[in-house]
């Protein structure tokens, strides 16, 4: 991979970085699978034949030579800013400059619609550098190394989610600056205060005002966690060096593990409560998620449901009246049909909607509304997807970004040129080729390269020279992140959650359509993380922590590294902030229906008044469909036009609430 400069991508050139195969580049799946993988095979000659451009939006300063840029991450903030910004790999905070770092734990305190964890530099170590690099980076770690001037590397360090650890490995002889720590009996160095620090030498010494360590000697350092002392988590204060994910499919579970990979002692484990790990706990740290509680492991693994993916909705047990209303609302909306947009994100919205009623034609036998839809979606499809077709303007059309190493639509929305929300646009896109595929696999099978090239932008399964790993999924929290390059001093964040899970139900359906083993375990996978995490930390979250109360909601709209909003970042209204955690009700949202007793109480918060008439009122009256269906049906048929998604139609609305 070449950073900084303008890459012309050909089939030469990836002869030359990849393993190529009759115009195709194939990758070795090492993650494990609870099924042997399949090969998974990229047509290179489309992202050949895609306008090429470099980024000049992303600052590339603080990577090392041949480092995927790291979008989507919850470390991005350090790696794509010249000016880096804090982050939050919990229990920690963490920031860099260019002589060294601060960390420490977040003060959490909350506000009627805030929970804050903010960056707290309480502990600071001066390197005497003038730059930093990240150097290696996993899904859930990353390393920084340190040089001096003319580029002498001085040391490295690691942090990571879920490690209350701050690693530093020495690369050279040298002394690093930090202040107010007292030696004990045991040979720790401990400073007190609210809050205590401590730090563990492996090699070196300390004077009272800095650390003295030869080439290859590290020190590793961390908040004293409640419940435990300096001394009793010592023993696994050894450097950190990666962290290996793999995961599984049972029956009825997901399984994820981590191995935190040091070089001698086993390390601890921060388990917030969605993880539900057993055992004996060493220590907690309050964190804005909840309780974070240290285990000693290697290894741990943890469970999720395994959710079922739903891309079309069953209405084979509709009753006829049901049916025939429906049939003459699909003909009413595919009179109104208008396919207009060419930014990804709402011509994603558009082609999804129009695929909804397609569908909807098809399962009522009404072929001329199917025909007239189809033709109009294949159309626009075959805009989006014909590379050959379209030179760069501003339509339908995508270019591939040379820096980044990713596909981006060139007229953009929400930033996607910086990589923002590139699985809530996609996610469209993908349900769009799935149900294509269903009913017309001729035409679908024609573009399925091209919808791989955007399945493989935000989750490949695994790294190669054109596209990232799980670009935006973070399988410590279990859940995406949307920010291209986190330009935030509150971390990384995602919005939309039912989105999210969107992306993935999509994926899942699309791969497992077109035969593609490893990608629909691994969406699959996806899927059910991201449904149990929408779940835990937005739509049905556990708010019960002493410093969390003061927060007076049941939900929350947007979720960062350091913070917790009941917001959005287009409304502040109710509806809005609960409403785009439902957009757009595929039919997998229907696993919201577990906890009947949480959705009339999110309704009775985000509709006081039982007034459906305004922004996601579409929305929210299919989400009490799960409770009360004849309520949510008779409203439905009476809410004005207006308050139809433009992602949705009344016919997919109806039908949605006619089938619970």
């Amino acid at each position: 991979m070449i950073r900084a400069q303008i890459i012309r991508i050909s089939v030469v050139t990836l002869l030359l970085i990849g393993t190529i195969s009759a115009g195709v580049i194939l990758y070795r799946i090492a993650t494990s699978r609870s099924e042997a993988p399949q090969p998974a095979v990229i047509n290179t000659a489309l992202i050949a034949d895609l306008p090429q451009q470099r980024n000049s939006t992303v600052d590339t300063s603080h990577l090392a030579k041949d480092i995927m840029p790291p979008t989507n991450r919850w470390f991005s903030g350090i790696a794509l800013n010249k000016d880096p910004k804090a982050v939050f790999p919990l229990p920690l905070s963490f920031k860099p400059s260019n002589s060294g770092f601060s960390f420490g734990l977040p003060n959490i305190t909350s506000s009627a619609n805030t929970i804050s964890g903010g960056y707290n530099p309480a502990i600071a170590a001066n390197l005497s550098a003038t730059s930093y690099k990240v150097t290696r980076y996993d899904d859930i770690s990353v390393t920084l190394t340190y040089y001096a001037a003319g580029d002498s590397e001085i040391g490295s360090v690691t942090i990571a989610e879920g490690s209350p650890f701050v690693s530093y490995v020495a690369s050279q002889k040298q002394r690093i600056a930090v202040s107010e720590f007292t030696k004990t009996k045991s040979d720790l160095y401990v400073k007190n205060g609210n809050q205590a620090y401590a730090f563990r030498l492996h090699g070196g010494s300390y004077d009272g005002k800095a650390i003295s360590l030869e080439q290859d000697q590290s020190v590793v350092w961390y908040a004293v966690p409640q419940r435990a002392t300096a001394e009793s988590i010592a023993p696994y204060a050894v450097a950190l060096d990666s962290i290996a994910v793999s995961y599984s499919l049972g029956r009825t579970s997901a399984t994820t593990t981590l191995r935190y990979v040091t070089a001698g002692h086993e390390s601890l484990f921060g388990a917030l409560p969605e993880h539900a790990v057993r055992g004996k706990a060493v220590g907690t740290y309050q964190t804005i998620y909840g309780v974070m509680q240290l285990f000693p492991a290697g290894t741990v693994s943890f469970d999720v449901p395994r959710i079922g993916t739903a891309i079309t909705l069953d209405i084979s047990r509709l009753t006829s009246a049901d049916k025939e209303e429906l049939r003459t609302q699909v003909q009413t909306d595919v009179a109104q049909l208008d396919l207009v947009k060419q930014d990804t994100y709402f011509g994603g919205k558009e082609l999804y909607r129009a695929a909804n009623l397609y569908a909807l034609a098809e399962q009522l036998d009404d072929t001329e509304s199917a025909q007239i839809v189809r033709l109009a979606i294949e159309a626009v499809i075959s805009q989006w997807f014909d590379p050959k077709s379209n030179e760069v303007r501003d339509g339908r059309n995508f270019y591939y970004d040379t820096t980044v190493k990713g596909i981006v639509g060139n007229q953009t929305g929400f930033g996607s040129e910086q990589f923002n929300d590139h699985h809530f646009h996609y996610g469209y896109f993908l349900a769009t080729m799935a149900i294509l595929q269903r009913y017309d696999m001729s035409f679908a099978a024609k573009y399925s390269d091209f919808a791989r090239l955007l399945a493989y932008d935000i989750a490949a399964p695994e790294a190669s020279v054109v596209f990232p790993k799980q670009r935006v999924f973070d399988p410590y929290f279990g859940h995406s992140w949307a920010a291209g390059y986190g330009q935030t001093e509150d971390g990384n964040n995602q919005e939309s959650s039912s989105e999210a899970v969107h992306a993935w139900n999509s994926l899942a359906a699309w791969s497992e359509s077109v035969g593609d083993h490893t990608l629909s375990t691994e969406a699959t996978w996806l899927l059910s993380r991201e449904m149990a995490a929408a779940k835990a930390y937005w739509i049905t979250p556990t708010i019960s922590d002493r410093p969390l109360q003061s927060y007076r909601h049941q939900t929350v709209g947007i979720n960062w590294g350091g913070k917790r909003d009941y917001a959005t970042f287009f409304s502040d209204k109710p509806s809005a902030i609960f409403g785009i955690q439902l957009i757009p009700m595929p039919p997998v949202m229907e696993e919201l229906r577990t906890d009947k007793k949480r959705i009339a109480t999110n309704l009775s918060a985000t509709l006081p008044d039982g007034n459906y008439s305004q922004q996601f009122g579409d929305y929210l009256l299919m989400y009490r469909s799960l409770i009360d269906k004849a309520g949510a049906l008779s409203a439905a048929r009476q809410l004005p036009d207006e308050f139809i998604d433009n992602g949705n139609t009344r016919s997919y609305m109806l039908a949605w609430i006619m089938s619970q």
